[in-house]
């Protein structure tokens, strides 16, 4: 019994030294593309009050009926429209509850994807003029599916000569990858913030004329082994 106990140490051995051998050497990188800016993504805050719930509701239907009415002026596609619920809320707006003081408040978001520039800012005027004040603006483009990719190939190539200067500065091995973790981002520049920016972003402003890009990044963390 003594000899197959002995025996059996000895098996491991060899095993257990081979894997103190192995570790791991974890790289992190980035790699992004810029892609032309071809859609705005206008997000638009209904919100309305009253001094009680079903005021506020039916003044929150008329702005909503005033949006409507531009979507379908300006053949805003269904595809390209969405929204939340409408939410009602009791505040005091800064004061105690009282049963005369309090208000009521709605909220809904709608968010439009619009490929015609010009038609975002005639919508945006649009707003302004029937006292619409909530309301942002941000480039995307359709070509962002593809950007993640590239930016991806982009992370793990640099991930990879990062470790293999790093091997030959350190005399070791870089083996098989044994972990991966990414992440993607996308980065527009935003283009107008409700009403304060209209008045320098007219509907002739010259700034459209110059094309826009939208980064992709992709941060990536692979784990290396390393061969001693």
């Amino acid at each position: 019994m003594r000899s197959y106990w002995l025996l059996l140490v000895l098996f491991l051995i060899p095993f257990t030294l081979k894997a103190q051998d192995r570790g791991v050497i974890t790289i992190s990188s980035e790699g992004s593309v810029e892609l032309p800016a071809d859609i705005i993504q206008f997000t638009v805050n209904l919100n309305a009050e009253g001094d009680s719930p079903q005021k506020a509701y039916n003044l929150h239907k008329e702005r909503e009926k005033v949006l409507v009415q531009l979507l379908d002026k300006y053949a805003v596609e269904e595809e390209d429209i969405n929204f939340e619920p409408v939410s009602v809320s009791k505040t005091n707006l800064g004061r105690p509850y009282t049963k005369e003081e309090s208000v009521y408040q709605t909220r809904q978001m709608v968010s439009l994807r619009l490929s015609d520039f010009d038609v975002y800012e005639k919508i945006q005027i649009s707003l302004i003029e029937q006292d619409f004040d909530n309301f942002s603006g941000n480039f995307l483009s359709t070509k962002a599916g593809e950007g993640k990719d590239t930016a991806l190939q982009r992370a793990i190539r640099a991930a990879k000569e990062k470790a293999a200067i790093i091997a030959q500065e350190a005399g070791i091995k870089i083996g098989r990858i044994v972990g991966i973790d990414y992440s993607h981002r996308q980065i527009g520049p935003v283009y107008a913030r409700s009403q304060e920016m209209l008045s320098v972003q007219s509907s002739d402003s010259q700034l459209m004329k110059y094309d826009q890009v939208v980064t992709v990044t992709a941060n990536i963390t692979i784990k290396f082994q390393i061969i001693r």
